[in-house]
């Protein structure tokens, strides 16, 4: 997905740089174990875009709040969980389908940060293997920075502000309602839970939180300085741009992580699927 640059500087800020967190090893639980592919491929998921918050200058299109929904429509519990850095809905449909399937009382509500609605799948997707091939060697042309400058303005309250938009839904269906994520979005439901949305605080949406290799101070570590901020820095998931640069550069672009480099790797993935017993081409 495309990450907002705004969201990165408003973690750095609110939580400060520097400290790595420790991961944990990770254990199936035996019952989860149990459940057989066809149960996990027939839980019902839906992908369910709704207004979100509006931001000044931003498509109306693109002011959205989103989740993929695993399980009934009206069940006893709701679990929305954010993804981590650079992570999207997707991360969690394993293991969305494996909590429905255990309990069908639960549903899970995957998120997708407005950045997801800037990707366009349908070239991989209607796409044969030797043009897959192609793209994981040159990519795919990408929209400039250029044309992309609202999103220097999705930073942390447009993000916990959309998500309220799919909590407020979930507690109008049961008041069961939890909230988790990975990695930044443990960081990110610790910071909902803090939030103060015009007066109401977040910890009262929700019946409790859920960490999944993540803390609320996942990013804890030195303070921001002014100059830092102004100016941009190297954090702990990177670089981060300043408020005097965010504008040009208002998405992550790294040598690590960039649009094109997420097309290669969505087309590699593409291919997996495809071809699981063939090589992968390697970039150009």
């Amino acid at each position: 997905m495309r990450v907002s640059a705004c969201l990165m500087l408003a973690l750095s800020l609110w939580l400060g740089t520097g400290a790595r967190a420790q991961t944990q090893d990770q254990t199936t639980p035996a019952a989860a174990s149990t459940v057989s592919e066809a149960v996990l491929t027939g839980v019902p998921a839906v992908r369910q875009v709704r207004p979100g918050v509006t931001v000044p200058g931003t498509p109306p299109a693109l002011n959205a709040s989103i989740t993929v929904r695993y399980g009934a429509e009206r069940p006893r519990t709701i679990l929305l969980l954010m993804p981590g850095y650079l992570g999207g809905a997707g991360s969690f449909d394993r293991l969305a389908r494996q909590i429905v399937a255990l309990d069908p009382g639960v549903a899970v509500w995957a998120v997708d940060r407005r950045g997801n609605l800037l990707e366009d799948h349908a070239a991989l997707a209607q796409t044969g293997k030797a043009e897959l091939e192609a793209i994981v060697r040159s990519g795919l042309p990408v929209r400039p920075a250029s044309q992309l400058g609202f999103m220097r303005d999705w930073g942390l309250d447009t993000t916990l502000r959309d998500w309220r938009v799919a909590v407020l839904e979930a507690r109008s269906i049961t008041p069961e309602v939890y909230i988790g994520g990975h990695s930044m979005g443990a960081s990110l439901a610790g910071l909902y839970a803090a939030y103060d949305f015009d007066g109401q605080p977040g910890y009262q949406d929700v019946r409790g939180l859920v960490m999944l290799d993540g803390t609320p101070n996942l990013l804890n570590g030195k303070l921001v300085s002014t100059q830092e901020y102004r100016r941009g820095f190297w954090g702990t998931l990177g670089p981060i741009a300043g408020l005097d640069t965010i504008g040009r550069l208002p998405y992550v672009n790294t040598f690590y992580y960039s649009p094109q480099r997420a097309i290669r790797g969505n087309a590699q993935a593409r291919l997996a699927q495809l071809a699981p017993g063939s090589l992968l081409p390697t970039a150009a």
